[in-house]
C-alpha cells in the first residue's frame, strides 16, 4: 500500500505489481499508511487531520478518527491489532480503540512536531520521533514517558523498533542541519542503566561514565525521567 500527496491510497498486488484499488476518502495529502496485523485493514494518516481505517479487500471506508488538531504525519497498529497510535504535528500522540475509533490516550511530551510513531513487539510501548530533537518512549497502557533519547542534533524523522524489541532505531536530519544520521539505541539495557546511574546521583550521566558502561552506543543525557531531589538521597 502506498500514500500519497494526490490524497489516496493505493494497494498494489507485490508479486505483479497490478494496482488493485484504490482508497479515496482523505481531503488533503496522505502521509502515513499502515497494514493491520492480520492483514484484513489499512489505516491511513493525513494533512486532514485524520486517520482513516478501510477495509482492505473492498476498500471500503470503515472509519474516521477525528481528534488531531493538526496534520497527522504517521500511524502504526498496536501487534494485537487492538489500538493504533498516531502522531501529529499538533505535538502529540494519540492512542486509538481500533473497533470504536474513539481515542484512549493522548501522550503530550514533545515540544514540536511528531513525525514519526512505532510500537514496541511486544505492545507494551511506544516510541515517537519529533522535531524537537529528541525520541520517547511511552508505556502504552499509561500513556506515561518512560525514556527521552537526545542524541540528534536535528529533526527525528522516523523510528522504529527492531523486531525482537532490544533496540530502536531513528533517522534525523533536515535541508538546515548536519546531522542526516542513524542513531541505533540498545534497549532496553539502556533505560536500566540510566535508572540506576541517575537514581544515586540525580544527574545526566557524564561521558565518562557513558564510555565506561556503554563505550559503542552514541553519548546522550537520559536521567530526566529518574532523577530525585538531592534532599532524598539515603533516605
Amino acid at each position: 500500500a502506498s500514500a500519497s500527496s494526490d490524497n489516496s491510497v493505493i494497494i498494489w498486488d507485490a508479486d505483479s505489481g497490478v494496482h488493485a484499488l484504490t482508497l479515496s476518502g482523505h481531503s488533503d495529502s496522505v502521509y502515513s499508511v499502515s497494514w493491520s496485523p492480520d492483514g484484513t485493514q489499512l489505516a491511513s494518516a493525513s494533512s486532514d487531520n485524520s486517520v482513516i481505517i478501510w477495509d482492505a479487500d473492498s476498500g471500503v471506508h470503515a472509519l474516521t478518527l477525528s481528534g488531531h488538531s493538526d496534520y497527522v504525519n504517521s500511524v502504526s497498529w498496536s501487534p494485537d491489532g487492538s489500538q493504533l497510535a498516531s502522531a501529529s504535528r499538533d505535538n502529540s500522540v494519540i492512542i486509538w480503540d481500533a473497533d470504536s475509533g474513539k481515542p484512549n490516550l493522548t501522550l503530550n511530551g514533545h515540544s514540536a512536531p511528531v513525525n514519526s510513531v512505532s510500537w514496541s513487539p511486544d505492545g507494551s510501548q511506544i516510541a515517537s520521533a519529533s522535531s524537537d530533537n529528541s525520541v520517547i518512549i511511552w508505556d502504552a497502557t499509561t500513556g506515561k514517558p518512560a525514556l527521552t533519547l537526545s542524541g540528534h542534533s536535528a529533526p527525528v524523522n522516523s523510528v522504529s523498533w527492531s523486531p525482537d524489541g532490544s533496540q530502536l532505531a531513528s533517522a534525523s536530519g533536515d535541508l538546515f542541519s548536519s546531522d542526516n544520521s542513524i542513531i541505533i539505541w540498545p534497549y532496553p539495557s539502556l533505560p536500566l542503566l540510566s535508572q540506576i546511574n541517575c537514581e544515586l546521583a540525580t544527574r545526566n550521566l557524564s561521558w565518562q561514565e557513558w564510555q565506561e558502561h556503554l563505550p559503542h552506543t552514541p553519548y546522550h543525557q537520559t536521567c530526566e525521567q529518574w532523577a530525585i531531589p538531592p534532599a532524598a538521597i539515603g533516605k
